[in-house]
């Protein structure tokens, strides 16, 4: 669907069934009308999709795809999504005498507080960071933040210092309403672990040339 800044609907929205088995891999185009034309250029307007099961109408997760021309008459936008199955998510499991060894991770189950990193990125100058710390129950699947400031990227790093990509922005929308998940595949591997001995063995200015390599 079309939104503006406020996130609220400005053209059509289109709804697609999706079941992974049949239609991994599909192609879809789908055209999105604004309301009106000419467009209010004093707005910055972007593509909303959102996820659900069909069945329990349950949230999923939601995607942003920014609109770079939006005076333009027409923009083709094209995308990849990635998604999982939520169902056999749930049914993973691990003993107690795994946890703390395991690849397999429950966040809820090993810290009480989170830091939250918000950067924001410039093409002239050094980036941005702001941390919050966000406490937690050992109950409580959800956490809610509101910030002011504009951002890019969002990392959540748990206590024993492993860092989640949370969320991506080309451009920030103020007020804009974001969902989101922490999966064990979000993680963010350390050096030590993607690049041998030697590399790390090097001094910091040394060793950043190599960077590049990784990508």
């Amino acid at each position: 669907m079309l939104i503006d800044e406020q996130g609220q609907i400005v053209g059509n929205h289109e709804q697609i069934s999706y079941m992974s088995v049949h239609d991994c891999n599909t192609k879809y185009n789908i055209y999105l009308l604004y309301s009106s034309q000419p467009t209010n250029l004093s707005i910055n307007y972007s593509i909303r999709i959102d996820a659900f099961d069909k069945i329990t109408l349950d949230y999923w997760t939601s995607w942003y795809l920014s609109i770079p021309f939006s005076f333009l008459p027409v923009n083709r936008i094209a995308t990849q999504l990635f998604t999982y199955d939520l169902e056999e998510e749930h049914k993973e499991s691990c003993s107690l005498s795994c946890e703390n060894h395991s690849r397999y991770e429950t966040i809820t189950k090993i810290t009480s507080s989170l830091l939250i990193h918000f950067i924001t990125t410039f093409q002239d100058t050094r980036h941005e960071q702001t941390t919050i710390v966000k406490r937690i129950s050992f109950d409580q699947p959800i956490i809610r933040i509101s910030v002011a400031q504009s951002f890019n990227l969002i990392f959540i790093q748990v206590p024993n210092q492993d860092y989640y990509l949370s969320v991506i922005r080309q451009r920030f929308i103020s007020l804009e309403k974001i969902y989101t998940q922490i999966l064990s595949k979000q993680r963010c591997s350390s050096l030590e672990e993607i690049l041998n001995k030697t590399f790390v063995s090097y001094e910091y200015f040394n060793r950043t040339k190599y960077y590049p390599l990784l990508c």
